[in-house]
């Protein structure tokens, strides 16, 4: 028989998990990021009709010029016509022309249409919009080059502009389920990958609790990543188009493959070491399901070469700190050593974590400093756009955990040494850090979907 207090620690973890995605999952909308996607996040920049202008005669199809190269199979051109029925257009794509998009001749019908479109960037970004135009064409007996008026307010020989009003809508859309979804996820896995981290060349893990809550973490990260890339795999999943199809669109981009490959390693890590206590390729396993996220988002497009290494020091630096606190926090806090199966006391483990949060939290400072010169072009950035907003709402978390951390080291865990305080008081406070680090990362994976102000 387990221990009941370790059996209800890991029923509350996951009660706690499932409601929080079921309450966001039943309560999110649809949201998007304010403001033109920037040079990152791709946005429509000509289209052949443009916004507002008058075509003349029949299309031969149309034409979507994108600010970077976008993914053809996960893309869509719906057109809508002036009474209101619908027809999803072919697309097509060329291998010399990754940023264009194409389509086959929508019904030829005089009078206002709309073109809807989506489409998705090599870095798995979406972005949506729609042109509105208008058909006055005498005929449509047979497809004839376009002859296009331009709006009003615009140059007389403007054939292909820029899409203005249809850019509005481009921004890409982010559901709250997602980001919880994604956000739990990464958290669990942190925690998981950093427990077996500390379970190398020691017997840590041996110890009842901290190894029922690993197990705990694994599982939850698998599911949880799971569900994200089913629900962005819905979100990308074009009309007409079945799951397998829409499976190997996804593997065949650089961000797909990435979330794929992030739960296949985060899964064998979890069965070497529920499965055959195998800590050391579990850990190494877990941690790279937990570094390959660095191939992927922004750092995959944002000076790769010095951005990718940084971002991996970043999520390793912060996979230690993370297993550290949560390790401290299901220790058994005043068990004796002569009543633990390793010989570990709470203080032993203590100084222990303290060590290596202490290095952890200097690579996360210098490697957050240096995404932020990367990301940023100016430190007035970090206060008029949204991504300066996100990055200082992260950085209060991470500040928040450095004081914490500071005092634990130099005020508790002296005292604990000293036999002046019980491990109590700096278990109450490292509990509190988890917290604080879990509210991090969901900011963290907000962040990730709104585009740096580059520009």
């Amino acid at each position: 028989m387990g221990n009941p207090f370790v059996r209800n620690k890991g029923r509350t973890l996951t009660l706690a998990i499932l409601a929080a995605v079921f309450v966001t999952t039943a309560g999110s909308t649809p949201g998007s990021t304010d403001g033109p996607s920037l040079s990152l996040h791709i946005d429509l920049e000509l289209s052949v009709p443009a916004d507002g202008d008058t075509v003349r005669s029949g299309l031969d199809g149309v034409t979507l010029l994108f600010s970077g190269p976008v993914e053809p199979r996960l893309s869509s051109v719906r057109w809508i016509g002036t009474t209101g029925d619908t027809v999803s257009l072919r697309v097509t794509g060329a291998p010399d022309e990754p940023s264009t998009l194409t389509t086959e001749a929508p019904p030829g019908e005089n009078g206002r249409q709309k073109l809807v479109w989506r489409t998705v960037s090599v870095d798995g970004h979406q972005a949506a919009g729609e042109i509105s135009f208008v058909v006055a064409a005498p005929e449509f007996a047979a497809p004839s080059a376009a002859v296009i008026t331009a709006a009003p307010d615009e140059p007389s020989d403007s054939v292909a502009r820029e899409s203005g009003g249809g850019e509005s809508a481009g921004a890409a859309e982010f559901s709250t389920s997602r980001i919880t979804a994604r956000g739990l996820g990464l958290f669990c896995l942190l925690g998981f990958a950093g427990l077996l981290w500390f379970g190398l060349g020691t017997k840590i893990l041996e110890e009842h609790r901290p190894h029922r809550l690993a197990s705990i973490l694994g599982l939850w990260a698998i599911l949880l990543l799971a569900v994200d890339l089913l629900l962005w795999m819905s979100e990308l999943r074009v009309p007409g188009a079945g799951l397998g199809e829409t499976f190997s669109a996804v593997v065949g981009i650089r961000s797909g493959a990435v979330e794929i490959w992030r739960v296949g390693l985060a899964g064998a890590a979890f069965l070497l070491f529920t499965g055959t206590g195998m800590v050391r390729l579990g850990s190494v396993l877990a941690m790279a399901a937990v570094v390959i996220g660095a191939l992927g988002g922004h750092q995959a497009t944002i000076q790769p070469l010095v951005s990718l290494p940084i971002n991996a020091l970043h999520l390793g630096a912060a996979t230690v700190w993370t297993g550290g606190l949560l390790l401290l926090a299901s220790w058994p806090a005043d068990a004796l050593v002569e009543d633990m199966e390793t010989g570990w006391t709470f203080t032993r483990v203590a100084r222990r974590v303290s060590a290596a949060a202490l290095l952890a939290s200097a690579v996360i400072l210098a490697t957050a400093i240096a995404q932020e010169v990367l990301y940023l072009p100016s430190l007035g950035s970090l206060f008029d756009s949204g991504y300066g907003k996100l990055l200082l709402a992260k950085s209060v978390g991470f500040a928040a955990l450095i004081g914490f951390g500071a005092y634990n080291r130099f005020r508790l865990l002296p005292a604990l040494e000293s036999g002046e305080t019980g491990a109590r008081p700096l278990q109450k406070g490292v509990r509190l850090e988890v917290i604080v680090v879990a509210v991090t990362v969901l900011i963290a994976v907000v962040l990730a979907q709104v585009p740096p102000p580059l520009d």
